[in-house]
C-alpha cells in the first residue's frame, strides 16, 4: 500500500471536500481517503497494483478542481488565487456601491433614457455586470455541479443572485418598483470579499506551518554504550 498527500485548488466549502473524498474512495484500489477542507489537501492510501496516482488526480479534475502535485505548483497557484480573489473582490465592491446607494436613498435624477430614469438604468446595468461577470465563477460552479446531479455553496449563491436579477428585470419590464438589483450585487461582492480573506488566511497558515517545520531538528545523536554517535 502507498500513501500520498497532495493539495486541491478550487474548493470553497465543506461539501466540495466531501464530494472529492467520496469520489476518491469509490476508486478500486483506494483503501482510504481523507480530504481536509481547511488545508485544501487530500491524503490517500491506495494499492499501486490496482490504481495509479495519476488516476487520483483525474478524479479530482473530473469534479472540477485541480490537484497540485508539487511545492512549486502549490505556491504558484496560491499566489495566483490570492491575486485573483483580491482583484475581483475590490472591483465587485466598487461596482456594487452605486446600485446600493441609489436603492437606499431612492435617487431619481429626472433624466430619462428610453423611458427610464438614468439612476435606475445605472443601478440595473451595474448590478447585472457584478452578478454575471464577477459572479461568473459561482454560476460556472453551479452548472458543473448540476451536471453531476450535485450541489454546493456555488449552487446556493448562483440561484439566489440570478433570481434577484431575473425578477428585477421582470419588474422593470412590467413597470414595477419591487427591484432587488442591489441585493444580488452586494451578496456577490461580499462573498467574493469573504473568499479573499479565506485565501489570505489559508496562505498565512501554510507559511506558518512551513516555518515551524524549518525550525525542526535536522540531525540527531544516539547514545550507544555510553557514547554518542
Amino acid at each position: 500500500m502507498k500513501k500520498t498527500t497532495f493539495n486541491i485548488a478550487g474548493m470553497h466549502c465543506a461539501s466540495c471536500a466531501i464530494r472529492n473524498e467520496r469520489s476518491l474512495k469509490k476508486l478500486e484500489g483506494v483503501k482510504n481517503a481523507i480530504v481536509n477542507y481547511g488545508m485544501h489537501s487530500a491524503t490517500v492510501e491506495f494499492d499501486e497494483k490496482l490504481v495509479k496516482e495519476e488516476q487520483l488526480y483525474d478524479v479530482i479534475a473530473k469534479n472540477g478542481y485541480k490537484a497540485l502535485t508539487d511545492d512549486f505548483n502549490q505556491k504558484e497557484e496560491m499566489a495566483r488565487e490570492l491575486k485573483h480573489s483580491k482583484k475581483y473582490a475590490v472591483w465587485a465592491i466598487l461596482a456594487s456601491i452605486p446600485p446600493l446607494v441609489i436603492s437606499m436613498f431612492a435617487i431619481e435624477t429626472g433624466i430619462e433614457i428610453i423611458g427610464y430614469d438614468i439612476a435606475l438604468v445605472i443601478q440595473a446595468l451595474l448590478s447585472t455586470f457584478v452578478i454575471l461577470f464577477f459572479g461568473w465563477e459561482f454560476h460556472k460552479g453551479m452548472v458543473r455541479q448540476a451536471r453531476m446531479f450535485s450541489a454546493n455553496m456555488d449552487t446556493l449563491i448562483s440561484i439566489g443572485t440570478l433570481a434577484s436579477l431575473a425578477y428585477s428585470w421582470y419588474e422593470i419590464a412590467q413597470r414595477g418598483m419591487n427591484l432587488y438589483f442591489e441585493v444580488g450585487a452586494v451578496i456577490t461582492a461580499l462573498i467574493l470579499l469573504g473568499r479573499y480573506f479565506e485565501t489570505k488566511s489559508r496562505g498565512q497558515a501554510s507559511e506558518a506551518i512551513e516555518k515551524l517545520l524549518q525550525l525542526g531538528a535536522k540531525t540527531a545523536r544516539v547514545l550507544r554504550e555510553k557514547e554518542f554517535v
